[in-house]
């Protein structure tokens, strides 16, 4: 088969290697679609603690099952699917309570095993075993069946930060995580949601596709638009939605009292010490919250979502193939696209899943 991988920062070659065997109690997928996140484009300029090398990377995924081990029964050849590219152990107490993106020995295709930008993609007996395929709803493509994990990690993020019908939302960047958590925020039933994008491109389509109020921070003071907007108060709940917010915005002040601030993007290493007023988060009992992933549980609802109201297909904006996969990197990483998909496979190929 065909895969692009990553030799080593800044190193990468689409290579024809073996076809991955099915794994006991596993399956192989055939990959119809493999989103690119800007993670992909941290680990290709500068590698990723999680990281082994050579890897073939992309773990936003979804196919067509291609061959099954004969132990399980309640998936077939030929279904269509979106992958969880979690891999956790299943037995630590963080995944008997369904919190299996916390589990410490928890590996993650496309960083600790071979991802999605490929041909196939072999998929372990410990992902099925905890759900981590989900069936595709009938005419849900496969590029927006892919848009299931940063889905699930949006809703990761807002169930632990407790977001509450008739909250004011402020999302802080509107790339394509800013608008997938203003768009369901306000699915989730918030009264207000506000992008603040500094990118003029990216802040007209936040506010075509999604209807929200999109603030320009670079035109004015963010925390006196935020203000003014909320009658003094403030967001009920902040999002970070790029990993440099909490270095440029004084989040706490964008907080309402008994609001809460979900740190959804981390800092880069060298930059994740900042300053925090404690009294601020005391007496207005504010609340500090983070966010990490998702569960398999999750993408199962993401792809209900998808497959639903949740119109998301505006995201992807880019379609190549494997030969093309730096053309689309360097797109996501110029911010000139939104989600990239690479699709290895001619349409009219796709469902061929057996052909192997």
């Amino acid at each position: 088969m065909r895969a692009v991988t990553l030799i080593e920062p800044g190193r990468l070659e689409l290579q024809e290697v073996d076809d991955p065997p099915c794994p006991p109690g596993g399956l192989v997928l055939k990959v119809a679609a493999a989103l690119i996140c800007s993670t992909d484009v941290h680990m290709w300029r500068r590698g990723h603690p999680a990281l082994r090398y050579p890897r073939i990377m992309g773990h936003e995924i979804a196919g067509v099952i291609a061959e099954v081990s004969p132990e399980i029964t309640h998936l077939r050849a030929g279904d269509r699917v979106q992958l969880y590219p979690g891999i956790p152990c299943g037995g630590c107490r963080f995944c008997r309570r369904g919190r299996e993106n916390l589990c410490p020995a928890l590996e993650i295709m496309g960083f600790t095993s071979d991802g999605g930008f490929a041909d196939y993609v072999a998929v372990s007996e410990r992902t099925v075993a905890h759900g981590g395929l989900s069936p595709m709803p009938s005419g849900l493509s496969f590029a927006v069946a892919a848009l299931a994990e940063p889905v699930a990690c949006c809703l990761n993020g807002l169930e632990r930060a407790g977001s509450r019908e008739g909250d004011t939302v402020l999302v802080l960047g509107g790339g394509p995580i800013g608008c997938l958590v203003a768009m369901i925020s306000r699915h989730l039933g918030a009264g207000r949601v506000m992008v603040a994008e500094k990118s003029r491109t990216r802040a007209f389509l936040a506010a075509s596709a999604s209807g929200e109020a999109v603030l320009d921070p670079g035109n004015g003071d963010l925390v006196e638009a935020v203000r003014d907007l909320t009658g003094g108060e403030g967001a009920d709940l902040v999002v970070t939605c790029f990993r440099e917010a909490a270095r440029h915005y004084p989040l706490l002040e964008l907080v309402a009292t008994a609001g809460k601030l979900l740190c959804f993007s981390g800092l880069p290493g060298a930059e994740r010490e900042v300053p925090l007023d404690l009294n601020r988060i005391h007496y207005g009992e504010r609340t500090v919250t983070g966010a990490y992933g998702c569960t398999s549980a999750q993408c199962h609802k993401a792809v209900e979502l998808l497959g639903g109201d949740l119109k998301a297909d505006w995201l992807i904006s880019h379609r190549v193939g494997l030969n093309d996969l730096v053309k689309g990197l360097e797109l996501v990483a110029s911010q000139r696209a939104m989600k990239v998909c690479v699709e290895p496979w001619e349409e009219k190929d796709v469902e061929s899943c057996l052909v192997r």
